[in-house]
């Protein structure tokens, strides 16, 4: 959902500001942010998912987590952001038609998040350097 509400809004402003949305700096930043969201969410996800068929159950048990916060989180942002963004490039019928879509595309049932975090603090107590895997660091954080 959060690609396509991405898409919406840009295809939103194209259709609005052409040329000029160089000059729109608000509403290019709106949509970065979405594009930001979007892409840290299908990564969070892409990770969990590949570690979730041949890594260690407590290190995906901890990817799983980090990814459903991620999603859900990123879900709550985005929604927030188009409610901000989309009254700036539509507005009458078409402001509220696109305003229903995105949150049709972020629907998002109502979750106690509790449980996830609580396991990643856990997690992070238990294994202070290595929640997500890796006890070493790499590159310019090496010792």
């Amino acid at each position: 959902g959060l690609k396509q509400a991405t898409i919406l809004l840009l295809g939103a402003a194209m259709q609005r500001y052409a040329e000029k949305i160089a000059d729109e700096q608000e509403v290019l930043v709106w949509i970065a942010d979405l594009a930001i969201e979007a892409y840290a969410v299908d990564s969070a996800v892409v990770r969990a998912t590949a570690l979730s068929r041949g890594s260690a159950g407590d290190v995906a048990t901890a990817h799983r987590h980090a990814a459903l916060l991620a999603a859900t989180e990123g879900a709550l942002r985005a929604e927030g952001l188009l409610r901000r963004a989309l009254p700036a490039v539509l507005d009458g019928d078409m402001l509220r038609i696109a305003l229903s879509g995105a949150r049709r595309l972020l629907k998002l049932p109502p979750v106690d998040q509790r449980p996830w975090r609580r396991a990643l603090t856990a997690a992070c107590l238990a294994r202070p350097a290595a929640v997500f895997g890796e006890s070493t660091r790499h590159g310019m954080l090496a010792e």
